[in-house]
């Protein structure tokens, strides 16, 4: 059952996704493409929407950073045990990282906004 299984994506007989898929005669009847051409590539484009997925990724990324000082925050603050330094020390934790929550997460909604801009012309 668990044995490897190997599939070959690429074939010689020169298979063309966007082309040989039937995806294309599809978009073409939604309105998603206007024709045939806007399936070339353009480096221009491409460009652009690389930059705006590193862009995420970083964005995540410290996202999640910001998400575990959360929860280490609150941890610290559980197991306080009525000590007022560490109290203070968790708030300001807490704070902070629900300050940078906010900040990335208004980051990744732009560069979402940036994104679609350019891959919608």
């Amino acid at each position: 059952m668990f044995a490897p299984f190997f599939v070959f994506a690429q074939d010689d007989a020169g298979y063309d996704f966007t082309k040989d898929s039937g995806l294309a005669p599809a978009a073409l009847e939604t309105g998603h493409i206007t024709s045939e051409t806007s399936l070339s590539f353009d480096p221009s484009e491409s460009i652009s929407i690389e930059v705006g997925i590193i862009i995420q990724v970083v964005v995540s990324f410290i996202g999640i950073v910001f998400m575990i000082l959360l929860v280490y925050g609150g941890i610290l603050w559980m197991t306080a045990a009525g000590n007022d330094q560490q109290v203070d020390r968790a708030k300001k934790i807490i704070t902070e990282s629900i300050i940078g929550l906010v900040i990335i997460v208004s980051a990744y909604a732009i560069s979402i906004l940036v994104i679609r801009s350019f891959s919608f012309q």
